[in-house]
């Protein structure tokens, strides 16, 4: 069994609002995520894939383009909140 102290060096606790989706399999896949490629990069291949789907694209947009186009609009400004909060550690 690990001292203690040595625990609390290889962890953090965070405490979350009762009702929050988030839990420790979610954290935990987050965490592989971001240890797989920085959030700066997944927002940047979000852009682009983004912005290259609405370039070439000839036909009109699907039926639910302004659900996608808020969906992307959330998920590429989540991306840049945690890369803000990763230069900050």
């Amino acid at each position: 069994m690990e001292p203690q102290n040595e625990t609390a060096d290889k962890h953090k606790v965070i405490l979350l609002p009762k009702d929050s989706p988030l839990n420790h399999k979610v954290i935990e896949k987050l965490h592989e995520l971001l240890d797989f490629t920085s959030a700066r990069e997944f927002r940047e291949n979000l852009l682009e894939v983004y912005l290259s789907y609405i370039i070439f694209t000839h036909e009109g947009p699907p039926l639910n383009f302004d659900r996608i186009a808020e969906n992307m609009y959330w998920l590429i400004g989540f991306f840049k909140k945690v890369d803000e909060a990763v230069d900050e550690r």
